[in-house]
């Protein structure tokens, strides 16, 4: 049973208690991301304070923080995402408290020193430079830029390399004096440990501590955004042509559709057993790999399916996946593939109830983007009633709008666009 407290400074704190278990996670997440940055000067930053977090507070030094989760086995990082922040640990019982404490005091002291924020601005740009060196990586992110045109949520989580090296220890402290606040703040834990002595941690290691103090409202994001059909191809020297083709869903915060996007995306790429997998891979060898994922965002959704191939078998896996949606909107699912794929989303979601990393995870982020935190059953239920006129209809309303299209490859002269239309 997942037990959820407000307290007073507006800190929001959520438990599942997990018999059976040696292994506890705690989870600080602050919903604070690249979305939020909204002036180019600032890009990057939630990323940058990320990594600052771990480089030393007012009585410890980054070298100490390691050490100290290290010495009683305690894993430990982090990561930016565009809506939020996590800090996370895992460790046994034991050791729960001290992760407790550590995290508050990098939450509460962190000095944000100039040599060091000198020193993680090359490791920040170090890592720019590694994911430029992905094609896949390159042709997502060339996704986000045409995908979310002209919002904050279009560029790189982790800022370009101009970005970070002018992000000054000014801004920094001005970006975390308004974004790290109580009620952009969840506290999660799940695992071995009882809802009372988590409390009882966030009360004597964060509450008193909070300058500031709030109420968190729950409001659902609204919204008009809408994308238009494009392509964007950035040239690079590859094997392989790397391809992400999108389709827009609903936000975090409109479930509508939800249960019925993830079954689509599941039914056409989520395994070795899916339609495109069997139609471009297997049938045609066209692919090692094809996919196809449902994320949701603040503004927007995005159904997406990625693969990579050799350009000269480009146009005929476009031309395969075109054929593969077109016989889906004509047609439909089938009863049998629905049924299949609510097994393998059913039992993803039960075996997600054996890791409590997943759970923290999983409770914090519904406490956020939802009015009322699910339990396995009710999501279970939510899948199992979705019919099979469901997903068809769905289907044809999702497939029969407009689409973006990326590329990462060695030419930038090809139109992508006309083998989908």
């Amino acid at each position: 049973m997942v037990i959820t407290k407000v307290l007073k400074s507006g800190v929001r704190v959520a438990i599942n208690s997990m018999k059976g278990f040696e292994g506890v996670s705690f989870k600080m997440f602050v919903f604070t991301g690249s979305g939020s940055e909204t002036n180019p000067k600032d890009y990057g930053i939630s990323h940058l304070i990320e990594h600052m977090f771990f480089k030393g507070t007012k009585t410890r030094s980054s070298q100490d923080i390691v050490k100290e989760f290290d010495d009683l086995g305690i894993q430990t990082n982090a990561y930016t995402g565009k809506s939020e922040t996590c800090f996370f640990t895992y460790g046994t019982g034991d050791s729960l408290e001290k992760s407790v404490e550590i995290m508050s005091d990098m939450l509460f002291n962190s000095v944000f020193d100039e040599v060091e924020l000198e020193r993680e601005k090359e490791v920040v740009i170090e890592e720019i430079k590694m994911y430029n060196d992905r094609p896949d990586a390159v042709c997502e992110l060339a996704m986000d830029n045409i995908f979310f045109e002209g919002t904050p949520y279009a560029h790189d989580i982790a800022g370009s390399e101009k970005s970070v090296k002018n992000i000054s220890r000014e801004q920094i402290l001005n970006y975390f004096g308004e974004k790290y606040i109580p009620i952009n703040i969840v506290l999660s834990f799940a695992g071995n440990v009882e809802s009372e002595k988590a409390l009882e941690l966030v009360e004597k290691y964060f509450e008193p501590y909070f300058k500031q103090k709030g109420e968190f409202v729950f409001s659902p994001v609204k919204t008009d955004f809408k994308i238009t059909k494009k392509q964007l191809i950035v040239a690079k020297k590859t094997n392989q042509a790397q391809v992400s083709i999108a389709y827009q869903t609903e936000n975090k915060y409109d479930k509508t559709n939800l249960y019925k996007n993830v079954l689509i995306s599941q039914i056409l790429g989520g395994s070795m057993g899916s339609r495109l997998f069997q139609e471009v891979r297997e049938k045609l060898g066209l692919v090692y790999t094809i996919s196809c994922y449902n994320d949701t965002g603040i503004i927007s959704g995005m159904l997406s399916i990625n693969f990579g191939t050799s350009l000269k078998k480009l146009p005929l896996a476009l031309k395969t996946i075109k054929k593969v949606l077109n016989e889906v909107c004509e047609n439909g699912f089938k009863e049998e593939e629905l049924m299949q794929t609510k097994n393998i989303i059913i039992s993803a979601i039960k075996l997600r109830s054996d890791s409590p990393s997943s759970e923290a995870s999983n409770i914090a982020m519904q406490y956020q983007y939802s009015d009322k935190i699910l339990s396995k059953n009710e999501h279970i239920n939510k899948y199992a009633s979705v019919t099979l006129e469901d997903v068809n209809n769905r289907a044809k309303e999702i497939f029969e709008k407009d689409f973006c299209i990326t590329m990462c490859g060695n030419k930038s002269n090809i139109n992508l666009l006309k083998y989908l239309d």
